[in-house]
């Protein structure tokens, strides 16, 4: 039982305010009601700013969805395991997403949040009409890390960790200052 507190503490030290956490499969509709929750809990902050937490979040929920590796299709919907976690600390909100990888495409991601991570604004809003106009291919229009960048106003920190000899725990998280709306 001290395992569970221990990480009860982890969420809630007294510097850091969980706002929404969740750590299992995610499908469009588990999403849907973590975006409802974590909605009703920015209630009352500063309004454009609930909005762009709330667009990151949705935009790295889906990430999840549309990229773990462990994900699987049930009754015709996918779904894939991840976590989504969403926290208050000092003057900042913190959103935080994970899932697994498989380690061939760690190159591939490394190279494209690196290169999300150099442009400026008016690049990756560049970036995001381009990817609107083409034609989709796959699931999701191929902007919603560029998304994530627009409206964070943050770099996209990103780690991997080692899960075992074909897979990595790739971590996105994305620092938004509450004076810089």
């Amino acid at each position: 039982m001290s395992d569970l507190f221990d990480i009860y503490n982890m969420f809630t030290r007294e510097n850091k305010k969980t706002i929404v956490i969740f750590c299992g499969n995610f499908a469009e509709d588990i999403y849907n009601d973590l975006a409802k929750s974590l909605k009703s809990k920015l209630f009352g902050k500063e309004k454009k700013l609930s909005r762009r937490i709330f667009s990151v979040f949705v935009e790295m929920a889906q990430n999840i969805v549309h990229y773990s590796a462990n994900r699987t299709e049930h009754d015709s919907h996918i779904v894939s395991e991840g976590i989504m976690h969403v926290y208050e600390e000092n003057n900042c909100f913190v959103v935080q997403s994970g899932n697994a990888v498989h380690k061939n495409k760690i190159d591939a991601i490394s190279t494209y949040l690196d290169m999300i991570n150099s442009k400026s604004t008016d690049e990756l809003t560049l970036m995001k009409k381009q990817a609107l106009k083409k034609e989709r291919k796959r699931e999701g229009a191929g902007f919603g890390l560029v998304e994530v960048a627009l409206k964070s106003k943050s770099k996209i920190d990103y780690d991997f960790k080692q899960v075992n000899e074909d897979y990595y725990f790739l971590k996105i998280q994305v620092t938004m200052n509450k004076e810089n709306i």
